[in-house]
This record gives C-alpha cells, structure tokens and sequence, in this order.
C-alpha cells in the first residue's frame, strides 16, 4: 500500500472559499470510501468540519498553531527534511508545493492572480505566489489546472510543458442545501451578484449597467450585492450607491441562504475580469438561475453556450444583457441550456480523475 499526504495547511475551514470547496469535494470521497491501494494522511492545522475520525485507508495530522510565516517555514523546510520523506507522494491543492523535497508531488493550480491580477491578492502574497509556484511545479511529477483557461496561462507565464498539466474541471453542485430558513428577505424580482466587493469583480461597470438598466427596463428587477464588503472596495461602492435606487447590498451569507439567492433570482451576473474556473456560474445552473458572465478568460469555457457573453468592459452590453433577463422566454431558454451545460462538470468525476492521476504518478517510478 502507497502512502500519500495530502498538504490542506492553506486551509482555514470556513474562510477559503473556492479553494476549500475544491480540496473538500476532491478528497472527501477518498475518505468515506475504502481503497486498497493508498493510505492518505491529511495535513491540516484543524480537523475539517466533514471529519468523523480516522479510518484505516484515512488519517489526520494537525499542525498548531501557525500564522503565514510559520506556515511557510514548516511547508518548505520542517515538512520536506523530516515528514515527506515517509510518504510516496506529496499532493498540494493550493497553489504551492515543496521546492526542496525530492519525492514526487502532484499540486493544483486554480488561477494565475499572481501574473494578471496582482494587486487583486495583495503585494506579499502576489511575491510569494511568483517566487514558490513557478520553483515547485518544476519539480512537480504533474501539474493540475482547473481550467483549459489556467493551463494556457501556466504555460504563457511560466512557461511550463504543457504535457505535464493535466486540466482537470470542478463543479458546483456542492452548494444545493435547503436546511435552514431563509435568512434574507428576498423580493420578488431580482439579478444578484457574489463576492462582488473586489475590482476583479468588475463592480463598478456593473453598477453602471445596472443604472442604465432601470431607466430602461419597463418593470425593472432590484439587484443584490452579496460578498464581504467590509473592506476598501465595500466602503466606496456603499458610497456610490447611497442616492442609486433597486442596489441592496447583502453582505456575507451561509451557503444555506446563498442557495436561497440563487434558487429565486431572475439571473446571476458573474461578469469578471478574470477566473481561473468560475464555480458561481454552476452554481447558478444547478439551481436553474439564468447567468451572465464575461467573454474573457475561463467563463466562456465554463458556460459554453448556456449564458449571455457580454465584454465585461462594455456597459452598454452589460445593459443589454440585463434588459434580455427581463424576458421571461430568453431566461426559460438559459435556464434549460444550464441544465445541458451541468453535466459536463462533477465533482465525483473530478475526484475520480485526481485520484487515478496520482495512482498512476505513483507507479511510473
């Protein structure tokens, strides 16, 4: 039996967002069914919410306390000279792997911020990404990309061997729960947006948009701004908004009421500036909620044909794109396109494929 350690020190349940969303729906499986052939031990500095204890094929080893420079300290010098060298593979969900071990790794990319967008993830984290990606997928045994979209960007930044990465889709059915009550007092007609209080988000193009929109629209639909807005771009946006009637900006809510949001509106506005993947547009699908997204980067990869594409510099398109969703044919037809489009993407899928990528890394000695 092979051993493999799986590298979830990024992770702070609760918090991570897409990237917990992926390690979750990837290695869980893993752990709720037996396999004869691997023995996986998961790193992490808490127990995940999912864990009922270790089994045989399935362990945990915690890691406490560490901030961003013990973390980093322990991942690239403590972890390669005394931990990896028990295991037979190392798999790194985020971003990062070792450069200094020499046993074989398999680490997932989810987007190349660090290149595009840098001041989207911040100066120290955009330098830590550039100096330790491009240096440990070197010496990766193969590279995950989650997107067509992300490995083309690896190769273009980093110029990396195409061959060694292996696009492998997420999904976005993981959402769908309806165990609580609402939690929003939710109208009757609206458009939402997610994690909107970030530039990448393209925000204010959309607010336009949206103010073209309702002087437009005969029986215009409010429009709701949901994502952590306690932050520099939450506070200019609020401002902007004061005097702009139909924009209710909701803030952080659960998965539950997400669902909810989802579930009920007239259509999601995902118009990025740039994704590695685009996990909202699935979400939206699954919960037959009409989308439009951007023309760029991963979205049209992920939507294909079943969204409006709108250049997400161009409020005009922007505009027209929201009068469409007024149209109660258009957004039936987006809503069964979304049905077809789904099928393509499944997290048990994704899961599958990782872990016989690994399988097969292990054995090609």
């Amino acid at each position: 039996m092979k051993n493999v350690l799986i590298n979830a020190l990024f992770i702070d349940w609760g918090k991570n967002g897409g990237t917990e969303t992926y390690l979750t729906n990837i290695i869980k499986p893993w752990y709720e069914n037996d396999n004869d052939d691997i023995r996986f031990t998961l790193l992490v500095r808490s127990l995940p919410p999912w864990w009922s204890g270790d089994n045989k094929n399935f362990n945990v080893r915690i890691v406490t306390p560490l901030n961003t420079a013990t973390r980093l300290i322990y991942e690239q010098l403590i972890a390669p000279l005394f931990i990896y060298k028990r295991f037979d593979l190392i798999f790194s969900p985020g971003y990062v792997g070792s450069i200094l071990s020499s046993q074989k790794q398999i680490i997932t990319v989810h987007d190349c911020f660090a290149w595009v967008f840098p001041k989207q993830i911040g100066i120290l984290r955009s330098f830590y990404w550039k100096f330790f990606i491009p240096l440990s997928l070197k010496r990766a045994k193969a590279i995950i990309a989650v997107s067509n979209n992300t490995k083309s960007d690896l190769i273009r930044f980093l110029n990396i061997d195409g061959n060694n990465i292996f696009v492998i889709h997420e999904s976005g059915e993981n959402i769908i729960s309806f165990k609580t009550k609402k939690q929003i007092q939710l109208s009757n007609r609206y458009f939402h947006c997610v994690g909107f209080f970030k530039d990448i988000k393209n925000p204010y193009k959309i607010i336009e948009a949206y103010i073209q929109y309702r002087k437009r629209s005969v029986s215009p639909c409010e429009l709701l701004l949901i994502g952590n807005n306690n932050n520099k771009v939450g506070k200019k946006i609020n401002q902007m908004i004061q005097m702009t009637e139909g924009i209710r900006v909701i803030g952080f809510v659960d998965n539950n009421s997400l669902s909810q949001v989802y579930a009920n509106s007239n259509g999601l506005l995902f118009i990025s500036l740039y994704e590695g993947f685009g996990i909202p547009i699935l979400e939206a699908q699954h919960l037959e909620c009409p989308v439009v997204t951007s023309n760029i980067s991963s979205m049209p990869e992920i939507s294909g044909s079943s969204a409006i594409l709108v250049n997400p510099f161009n409020v005009k398109e922007i505009t027209e794109a929201m009068l469409k969703l007024d149209q109660p044919d258009i957004r039936k037809t987006l809503i069964s396109n979304g049905r077809e489009n789904i099928v393509r993407f499944n997290w048990e899928k994704a899961s599958q494929e990782t872990i016989k990528l690994i399988k097969t890394k292990i054995s090609n000695e």
